[in-house]
């Protein structure tokens, strides 16, 4: 993050200039699930000092823990992206569980395990997630995995996508 900083001013990685400045947009990924918040809040402040403006956080779950996480880093000014994946089954969401930083709460696994229907409930999970941080971070990225036929119904579902 450093070097590429330095070349967005002008200067190369030995300190020597350039002829000219590189235009480049520094982002950087943040976990707003990590075990320890403190930690990660101050890796992610080591980032902005290295120059990034913007982060795509990990898949998140748990709307109340990132806003947690976005009352920390909001006075950074940084912008973030947060992660949000709609889950297809209950087996899908326990190997979320298995990628660090991730944790699908309790209640949406327990839904997920009886449900009819559980990529219905994973859409909804989803939409109910957006609706919930809309307005607290710089937007979501919305990882569907290649049901891209979902986005619609999550945007509508968040209220988000507007109705003509």
């Amino acid at each position: 993050l450093k070097m590429i900083k330095r070349l967005n001013e002008g200067v190369d990685h030995w300190g020597g200039q350039l002829a000219g400045a590189s235009d480049i947009t520094i982002g950087a990924a943040a976990n707003p699930g990590a075990q320890d918040l403190d930690v990660e809040l101050s890796k992610t402040k080591a980032k902005i000092d290295g120059g990034a403006v913007f982060f795509q956080t990990q898949l998140v779950f748990d709307g109340d823990q990132f806003l947690r996480f976005m009352d920390k880093i909001r006075p950074t000014g940084a912008k973030v992206l947060c992660g949000v994946f709609p889950v297809r089954s209950y087996k899908g969401a326990l190997k979320m569980n298995e990628i660090p930083g991730v944790k699908v709460p309790d209640a949406l696994l327990k839904k997920l395990e009886t449900s009819k229907n559980p990529e219905e409930d994973g859409i909804q999970a989803a939409a109910d997630l957006i609706a919930r941080i809309k307005g607290s971070c710089a937007g979501v990225h919305l990882m569907t995995m290649n049901r891209v036929e979902s986005i619609p119904q999550i945007l509508d579902r968040a209220g988000i996508l507007a109705k003509a």
